[in-house]
């Protein structure tokens, strides 16, 4: 009878410390997806943010590029309607034009 209060005693004894064994490494295997978790919800956060600010400056970004283009366009037009001309010079040099009343 006292074998058997034994036996009861030690499994039982055994059985709370693998259940404490078990919710420790339970627990200790859910902190570091908790730390994970919250570094990508942070992540998510500052990305959010990120987009937020891009779409209220995009009307700013618009005019900045139109502003760009047209005075690119400014600078650029003079030089290429020069650059049309020596072209055209060059290539006038090179093939003489004469009349069909010439030929």
């Amino acid at each position: 009878m006292k074998l058997i209060a034994v036996t009861v005693l030690l499994l039982t004894i055994c059985s709370f410390e693998s259940e404490g064994a078990l919710v420790r490494r339970q627990r200790q295997a859910e902190e570091p997806e908790t730390g994970l978790q919250k570094l990508f919800s942070q992540y998510l956060q500052t990305l959010t943010s990120y987009s937020k600010q891009l779409v209220d400056k995009v009307p700013e970004f618009q005019t900045q590029a139109k502003n760009y283009l047209s005075k690119t366009q400014e600078h650029l037009a003079p030089l290429v309607t020069e650059a049309k001309t020596e072209l055209l010079n060059i290539f006038n040099s090179f093939i003489p034009f004469t009349t069909q009343s010439e030929a």
